[in-house]
């Protein structure tokens, strides 16, 4: 299982999405 990492930008900044293979369907 590999993590993947989302990077993204918002009004109060950078953030970033942890998320796993499994959970790829829970992906913002």
């Amino acid at each position: 299982m590999n993590t993947v990492i989302y990077k993204g930008s918002k009004k109060q900044g950078s953030y970033l999405y942890i998320v796993q293979e499994d959970d790829f369907s829970q992906v913002p």
